[in-house]
């Protein structure tokens, strides 16, 4: 069964066994403003200090 995942600009075409089953999620809209629920979400996380709580100057940080 070849099967395209969605990856890239074009996806990415993979050969999988027949017997494989293939799960198809749901549509879920995006937020309308993604910059402004991820700084909320920076602000105001859920059960966890905020994150400019947690570090300090010099760390680094990855989000």
């Amino acid at each position: 069964m070849r099967v395209n995942l969605a990856y890239g600009r074009s996806g990415l075409d993979i050969d999988l066994p027949d017997r494989t089953d293939v799960l198809t999620p749901r549509f879920v809209a995006g937020l309308p403003d993604e910059p402004a629920a991820l700084l909320s979400a920076l602000r105001t996380p859920i059960d966890s200090p905020p994150l400019a709580d947690l570090v300090k100057p010099g760390d680094t940080v990855v989000v």
